[in-house]
């Protein structure tokens, strides 16, 4: 009669991994981690770039919307503030733009009778920051006397320092990292934005 019965020598053999093959994984995973990680810090630095931009968009249209809600002017202007760069939202009235009390875009005094505005004041991330656009306009931390305003009939005027009005504006905003940035145009006639290649990513695309 055959004696079926294991041998327990035998198969214990193979009971676990040898030092190679757990050395091998070690490996492998740490080449996975290395080429993964640098992939989802670009994605993260890319997604947060853009969730700025939505924000910045959005505070756009509630200036609009509050502009024509209490018929009288909002006022737009990038900041350089103590924990990076920023930028505030109000209505043009001295009493909320003191700093901006000189110069040709100078806010007017105001009706005291009038109800209390609403302020907007956003801190971008310390790797995101504005970008001189460099057009007519320049609307950016290194010139404080260009400015935005949006205005009850729905539109907006786009000033430069000499307080000329210019049909659109451009801002940029750079992701400091990695140099991704996202260019922003402002149209007058609508208030409206939209997404535009800058000039460094028109250049890129020539052939």
């Amino acid at each position: 009669m055959v004696n079926h019965r294991s041998d327990p020598m035998r198969n214990s053999k193979r009971s676990g991994f040898t030092l190679v093959e757990l050395l091998a994984v070690i490996v492998i995973l740490g080449i996975t981690a290395g080429v993964i990680a640098p992939m989802a810090a670009g994605w993260w630095k890319a997604q947060s770039l853009q969730e700025h931009i939505d924000d910045l968009r959005t505070d756009w249209i509630k200036a609009r919307t509050l502009a024509m809600d209490e018929g009288r002017p909002y006022r737009f202007q990038i900041q350089t503030q103590q924990n990076g760069h920023g930028y505030r939202i109000a209505p043009n009235e001295i009493a909320y733009w003191p700093e901006q009390s000189s110069g040709v875009n100078a806010p007017p005094t105001g009706d005291e009778e009038e109800q209390q505005g609403t302020v907007l004041e956003k801190t971008l991330p310390n790797n995101l920051q504005f970008e001189d656009a460099g057009d007519a306009v320049n609307l950016s931390t290194s010139n404080t006397e260009a400015t935005w305003l949006f205005l009850p009939d729905g539109r907006a005027k786009l000033l430069d320092a000499n307080g000329r009005e210019h049909q659109q504006s451009i801002i940029v905003m750079l992701e400091t990292i990695s140099q991704r940035r996202r260019q922003l145009t402002m149209r007058a006639l609508t208030a409206q934005s939209q997404i535009t290649l800058s000039q460094q990513q028109q250049q890129q695309q020539q052939p």
